[in-house]
């Protein structure tokens, strides 16, 4: 019998959904405060930028890690 995988997870895609959830759901927040829409703008952007970098930087060393546990 051979051999069949099982369907690969999308866990980035799952990171992605749940961090545009939580930025959008703070900005709303933010916007019901009453809070300057500049600040909040530059707070959105720089979450979405330390985001991306910190998946650039993780996502390829987690990769290392599983394939080289892997035999």
């Amino acid at each position: 019998m051979p051999h069949t995988e099982a369907p690969r997870r999308r866990p980035l895609a799952y990171v992605a959904a749940g961090s545009l959830y939580l930025l959008l759901s703070s900005f709303l927040f933010l916007v019901w405060l009453n809070v300057d829409h500049v600040l909040v703008l530059v707070l959105a952007l720089s979450t979405v930028v330390a985001g991306i970098v910190d998946l650039s930087v993780g996502w390829p060393r987690l990769r290392r890690r599983k394939e080289a546990r892997t035999p």
